[in-house]
């Protein structure tokens, strides 16, 4: 024994070893088997379960199947491991819902650990039991909660908060119940108990505020000390309970009188009629309001936003303004982060931009923002704008004309919205605006341009009159835009300022320049010009026609009065005025504006646009008659309105910030709610209702929590018991020991004495809680068979179990209890043996009533066959029971218990004669039907020798069951339908299966072809990418050897121009020297005087050539001026200014001028030759490379061809394949046919031969039973 005992306990320490190194090391990724991880879980050792368990929890975080463990896993939920007993909880979390039946067995054990004296374990029980999603158990989660919220430990009662939504959604009946935990919840002590509360108000009565009334005050008081969901939801609520509880009052005051030393105080003179309006906020909710600030110190940002929220709808301007900066704060966050509290910084900062002025330095583009981030920062600089100092808006511009010259498109267009808003926001500031935007004009960038202008006509129509020279400005442009928006607006623009007197109208001259290139124009920009065409020939209309009867109108009022007759008009005047008015139509037909309306008219009628045409002829029909303008003055010449563009976040304005909805741009998302609005003035509640218990009002402010402890000795010393402390102060260890070594001893003597008691005493106290779950437990025990069954056989046992005139018994599970509960407090064998008597007791029946139901199933049974029984007729009812029940009897159990014996006895098979062979395969189906009845001790001794207290207590337990089953009919029905329902699905879902599948290999099919066909795609483009390389090369080759002449040609320029200069300087010493040369005074004084005349010649040339050098210079300056910026400009006339201070300078450079000038004109020459070669080397190369793209396409397309030859190969084989395929299939059909029928064959000949050889068993049989009664009546 000792060495057995030995080796088991090195067996155990090895594997506890084992596991201990396995548990320590890295965790792997690869899963273990199936029966290891079974026999893991299945394990005594806690570290192989435990190691089990960690396995299982793995495979289901990575989404494998783990169901067929739930029974290995939920059996240890006693486990008193708490590592163990938390896994099995995430597992039963996962999968409860999968086998509620299994779940439920469970329920018992959890809710054991519901009294466990860890509090960490008890907040587990509850947190499980309402994960637990099975709709049976809400009333044992309810009374679980009602444990929770009375428990001393605050984690318990918090797990009890979070419990009670999910009890809610589980049955929403139990609302009543829930109600009043929530209230009790709510006044809770401890601020990390009161936010779940708060959670769990707002998810099940969210419109309950009278609930809130008596805790306001202590909610606003524990809001500072709370976790941060817990200050969320309570931050939440209290200004739902502020929108609907306070209402909105306000008094007016005068603005010019001074506010006192504190904030709050007001003088005697703001209740005056006269002045703004205030609001005066309410005691109460000042003071959530005060509790709010705080709350700006937080490290989570949407308990940040969230208190903003609260200031920005139910505070001050004042409060607000002590937000701002908590808020910009966020800036400093993570880009998430940023993003949303950008959002919220614009919804606030569109209510009041003044406060942002002061962090406006915040709201930069920094080169890492996201471009959603940085549109909203010019958002909000374009917002703070107008309240800024003037050196904070140039600022400001300057930032924003930084990012016109950035290379990414939308940052650009925003950016010139942006200086448009500001221009809008600020009219002194609109010159400055309108002058970048001019600059960005002349940009080689479409899209900059076309925005730049789109933006510049707002503001033009914002002031027509004082832009006229802008627009002249900018049609001067015309030729160098080419964006189609951009042209599209200019013309739109000149047609705007088309009714100019002549001297300032530039439209029919801007119209008679873009008649020319009109077929090369945009669609934008052909309808624009017809729309300036049109608004031109009405403006020469109205000048000219109502000119002309004015004229005849006047001629009619100067003629002499004729007496009230009609004047009378010679034939001659009738005349001539029909002559001046053909004179007239002539010369306004061939009036230029005319002339260009009709050829406008003319390219417009063969355009490819529709709209372009139908919009000609609409103005043409309005156009047609000349002497009716009123119609087309009204549709074309109508006073526009002047744009306004509001800011891109305005329609967010009406969304609630700390939103999604409000980061989304909609209110359409669902759990959306906007807040109520404020109560009306006598509407709201009475105030006392939030006065506390036991607090003097007006005192709440100063209150302050006293801790438990300190309540606990206050409690104790109230009812007058001794502390702990006291009683135990002069004891030691050895004490302490001995004390409850006694103590230990005396409760087990009373134990025996109390357990007795105790189920009767507590019956009613425990009966809520222990009923339900027990109830469960055996109603999913006697569902299992139940289920087995359809209904039809059910009603013929019922009906013959509960005859017409005779009581029903129903199955009382309180009683069953209730003697199982009397069977543990005995404690004897003894007792348990009555015990056991007295429940046979109890569900037994009386031997008439069991044979009457026997007898009434169709077998012939009396009370007497009962006492003294025939096994023959007791196999035969027991037989009957098990047909209807469970759809099994002798028959049913031959083939398969022929096979076993086949198997076993081979050819020796008549051993065991077919008729107990059979018997014992029924006994086992049999006792399966009775261990679910209740009778767990049916042996096959039942069967071959019968007893009447057996068969009594059988019967009696089998029609008890039947008459439960009875009850739940309506259960197992829904069961059935729904496994029936499931079945169906199983098979729709298996074919859909099956076509996905065939779907799917055709679909592999064709991405193989289609990757075969990718990548002789991709080689072809590789090759072809190659050779565009080379070429690209060979091109840069080209341009540097281009740059390397030119900067040669530089060179030599240079070198010229210096060689030339010292020739220049040698001459002139030359002629400076030689005077001194000749001796003669003679000679000396004629050379002077030749001098002297050459010297007078020489400075007349100069003069000429002084004056010709200022009029070029004068040219270049004129020209400079129209090509160069003012900058230049003033830097060339500076150079000019200090050339002409320096006469001998320039009498040197107009001499180098001139002997140089002859030797330039060469070199350019040269440079035009050198130039013109290397045009013509470059032409060559152009060829060359024209040559080798041709030869490229002619590649391409024989490579084309081959490939279209390659596909009808493929689909000439492709064909060939499937119908060979259609040929195989078509065969292995005929196989499969051919080989089902030999099959079937097979088989109805092995059933003949059976049935012959069974035919000849029973003929046996017969003639042995006939031989045996012979011999018998013959002795």
């Amino acid at each position: 024994m000792l060495i057995k005992a030995a080796r088991d306990l090195t067996i155990e320490a090895a594997s506890s070893a084992g596991s201990a190194r396995t548990i320590n090391s890295r965790p792997s990724t690869k899963d273990l088997p199936f029966a290891q991880v079974k026999t893991l879980l299945d394990s005594r050792n806690d570290r192989e379960i435990l190691e089990g368990l960690r396995k299982v929890i793995s495979m289901i975080y990575r989404s494998k199947p783990c169901l067929a463990f739930f029974s290995a896993v939920v059996k240890n939920v006693a486990s008193p491991n708490l590592e163990i007993k938390k896994l099995v909880y995430i597992y039963l979390l996962h999968y409860a819902e999968s086998e509620p039946d299994l779940a439920l067995l469970s329920i018992n054990t959890i809710q054991k650990s519901l009294t466990d004296q860890n509090p960490q374990v008890r907040a587990m029980a509850l947190r499980v039991m309402s994960g637990i999603r099975v709709p049976v158990i809400s009333q044992i989660v309810s009374l679980a909660i009602k444990r929770g919220i009375a428990d001393m430990s605050p984690h318990v009662r918090k797990a009890a908060a979070l419990a009670i939504p999910k009890c809610y959604r589980l049955d929403p009946n139990t609302m009543p119940q829930l109600l009043e935990y929530i209230s009790t919840l709510l006044g809770d002590r401890q601020y990390f108990v009161v936010g779940p509360a708060v959670t769990a108000f707002l998810e099940v009565c969210p419109d309950r505020m009278d609930l809130i009334h008596k805790h306001y005050r202590p909610l606003v008081r524990k809001l500072v000390d709370m976790d941060e969901w817990g200050q969320l939801a309570t931050l939440r609520l209290l200004t739902l309970y502020s929108r609907k509880c306070f209402p909105r009052r306000t008094k007016r005051r005068k603005k010019d009188k001074s506010k006192g030393f504190y904030d709050d105080e007001v003088g005697e003179g703001e209740d005056e009629v006269s002045g703004e309006e205030v609001p005066v906020l309410d005691p109460d909710l000042e003071l959530f309001l005060n509790a709010c600030k705080p709350l700006f110190l937080s490290r989570n940002s949407a308990v940040i936003v969230a208190a903003v929220r609260c200031l920005l709808y139910l505070g001050t301007q004042e409060d607000l303004d002590c937000a701002i900066g908590p808020l910009v704060a966020l800036l400093r966050s993570a880009r998430d982060v940023q993003l949303v509290a950008m959002y919220n910084i614009v919804a606030v900062c569109l209510v009041r931009p003044e406060s942002f002025v002061m962090y406006f330095t915040h709201f930069l583009v920094r080169t890492t923002d996201l471009p959603e981030i940085s549109r909203l920062k010019f958002e909000i600089l374009t917002l703070i704008f107008s309240h800024c100092e003037p050196q904070i808006r140039e600022m400001i511009l300057s930032e924003l004309k930084h990012f016109t010259q950035s290379t990414d498109v939308c940052l650009v267009q925003e950016s010139v919205r942006a200086i448009g808003r500001c221009a809008q926001a600020d009219t002194a500031a609109s010159t400055r605006c309108l002058r970048l935007l001019l600059q960005q004009v002349s940009s080689q960038d479409g899209d900059l341009v076309a925005e730049s202008l789109t933006v510049i006509r707002h503001l033009i129509q914002q002031d027509p009159q004082a832009h006229v020279k802008t627009v002249i400005r900018l049609a001067k442009t015309l030729d160098e835009t080419t964006n189609p928006q951009a042209r599209a607006t200019i013309i739109w623009l000149v047609g705007e300022f088309a009714g100019l007197p002549d001297d300032e109208n530039i439209a029919p001259d801007v119209l008679r320049i873009l008649a020319k290139g009109f077929a090369d124009e945009s669609e934008t920009a052909k309808l624009q010009i017809t729309l300036l065409a049109a608004k031109v020939y009405l403006h020469h209309l109205i000048r000219t026609i109502p000119n002309q009867d004015a004229g005849s109108s006047a001629k009619i009022l100067e003629s002499p009065p004729t007496n009230g007759q009609p004047l009378a008009v010679s034939p001659f005047e009738n005349g001539m005025q029909e002559t001046m008015a053909v004179q007239s139509k002539d010369a306004q037909e061939t009036h230029p504006i005319s002339l260009l309306w009709k050829y406008i008219l003319h390219l417009t009628r063969y355009d490819t646009s529709y709209d372009l045409r139908d919009r000609a002829r609409l103005y043409q029909a309005l156009l047609a008659n000349p002497s009716s303008t009123e119609l087309a003055s009204l549709l074309l010449l109508a006073p526009k309105p002047v744009p306004h563009t509001p800011s891109p976040s305005k329609k967010r304005s009406g969304l609630l910030i700390g939103s999604s909805s409000l980061v989304i741009g909609s209110s359409d998302i669902r759990g959306y709610e906007d807040l109520p609005a404020w109560v009306l003035e006598g509407e709201e509640p009475d105030p006392k209702l939030r006065d506390e218990v036991g607090v003097v009002k007006g005192e709440y402010r100063s209150g302050k929590d006293v801790p438990a402890a300190r309540e606990l000795d206050e409690a104790v010393a109230a009812k007058g018991i001794p502390k702990i402390g006291i009683a135990a102060k002069g004891k030691d260890l050895d004490d302490w020991l001995n004390e409850s070594e006694e103590g230990s001893t005396e409760e087990e003597m009373e134990s025996e004495e109390e357990d007795q008691q105790s189920e009767d005493d507590d019956d009613d106290d425990e009966e809520e809680d222990d009923e339900t779950a027990s109830e469960s437990e055996e109603e999913t025990h006697f569902f299992i068979i139940a289920a087995l069954q359809p209904r039809s056989k059910i009603i013929t046992l019922v009906k013959v179990i509960y005859p017409t005139g005779k009581a029903k018994m129903d199955f009382n599970l309180r009683m069953t209890q209730q003697f199982r509960s009397q069977g543990q407090s005995n404690g004897g064998r003894g007792k348990q043996h009555q015990q056991h008597n007295d429940s046979d007791a109890f569900m037994q029946l009386p031997d008439a009533e069991i044979a009457g139901c026997i007898s009434d199933i169709g077998v012939p049974f009396t009370p007497q066959d009962l006492k003294v029984p025939n096994p023959q007729q007791i196999q035969k009812v027991f037989e009957w029971f098990a047909e209807l029940l469970m759809n099994a009897t002798r028959e049913t159990v031959e083939p398969a218990m022929r096979a076993a014996a086949e198997d076993v006895c081979g050819e020796y098979m008549e051993v065991v004669p077919a008729d107990t062979r059979n018997l014992m395969g029924f006994y086992v189906s049999l006792r399966k039907l009775l261990v679910e009845c209740g009778i767990s001790d049916f042996s096959f001794s039942d069967l071959l020798k019968p007893t009447h207290d057996r068969l009594s207590k059988i019967f009696s337990y089998i029609i008890n069951f039947v008459r439960f089953r009875e009850s739940q009919t309506a259960t197992i029905d829904e069961h059935f339908n729904k496994a029936e329902t499931t079945k169906a699905r199983i098979e729709t879902l298996y074919g859909e299966n099956q076509d996905m599948e065939t779907r799917l290999e055709e679909m592999r099919t064709e991405r193989k072809a289609m990757d075969q066909q990718i990548k002789e795609k991709t080689k072809r483009n590789d090759a072809l990418k190659q050779r565009l390389l080379e070429l690209k090369k060979g091109q840069e080759r080209i341009a540097e050897r281009l740059e390397s002449v030119k900067a040669e040609r530089g060179r030599l320029t240079s070198t010229l121009e210096d060689r030339t200069a010292r020739c220049l300087g040698v001459r002139q010493e030359c002629e400076k020297l030689r005077p001194y040369v000749t001796q003669s005074p003679a000679d000396l004084q004629s050379q002077l005087t030749e001098l002297s005349d050459n010297l007078g010649r020489d400075r007349s040339q100069i003069d000429g050539l002084e004056k010709r050098t200022r009029a070029l210079q004068t040219s270049t300056d004129t020209f400079s001026v129209v090509t160069n910026d003012v900058a230049s400009c003033i830097k060339v006339l500076e150079e000019v200014s200090t050339e002409l201070h320096k006469e001998d300078e320039e009498n040197l450079k107009a001499a180098k001028r001139r002997d140089a000038l002859g030797e330039r004109s060469n070199n350019v020459r040269e440079v035009e030759h050198t130039e013109s070669l290397l045009q013509r080397q470059l032409k060559r190369w152009t060829d060359r490379t024209e040559a080798v793209r041709q030869t490229s396409r002619e590649k391409a397309q024989a490579a084309k061809e081959k490939m279209e030859e390659l596909r009808s190969v493929h689909w000439k084989l492709t064909e060939e394949r499937t119908e060979r395929g259609r040929e195989m299939e078509r065969k292995r059909v005929k196989i499969e046919q051919t080989e089902k029928k030999m099959a079937d064959l097979k088989e109805n000949i092995e059933n003949e031969i059976h049935s012959a050889h069974d035919e000849f068993l029973k003929i046996d049989s017969h003639i042995k039973l006939y031989i045996t009664e012979m011999e018998q009546s013959l002795y």
